[in-house]
């Protein structure tokens, strides 16, 4: 089982709460998808602003992995390839990504500093 992370809710107050996070994400109309397992972890953004609700359309990132990964992706110290999750999907680690790879590009710092704040 993953370790504890926080639900929607909490991610996306953390998110809130973090300046690196809230200067990446400005303008960003859409959202961030993790599916962790059979498991989904959602955050939706309407011009920068987090909120924990269902997000779909074509500002939306998703990354889909196992368990096992995502453990290795959210632990405190994660091991080599399994820190950031672009070296993660292109050496074939076990994530998947898919949404608009220009949206990726413009928000990825925003991307990884919403991962960093669910460890």
């Amino acid at each position: 089982m993953l370790m504890a992370i926080p639900d929607g809710i909490e991610w996306a107050q953390r998110c809130a709460r973090d300046g690196e996070f809230m200067l990446a994400a400005r303008h960003w109309n859409g959202g961030l998808v993790l599916d962790i397992g059979d498991s989904e972890l959602a955050l939706s953004l309407h011009k920068g602003e987090p909120s924990a609700a269902a997000c779909a359309g074509a500002g939306v990132v998703r990354y889909k992995a196992p368990v096992s990964v995502w453990e290795k992706m959210l632990a405190k110290v994660p091991e080599r390839f399994h820190n950031d999750l672009t070296a993660n999907v292109s050496v074939g680690g076990g994530i998947e990504r898919s949404g608009d790879a220009v949206v990726h590009a413009q928000y990825y710092a925003a991307i990884m500093r919403a991962v960093e704040l669910l460890r």
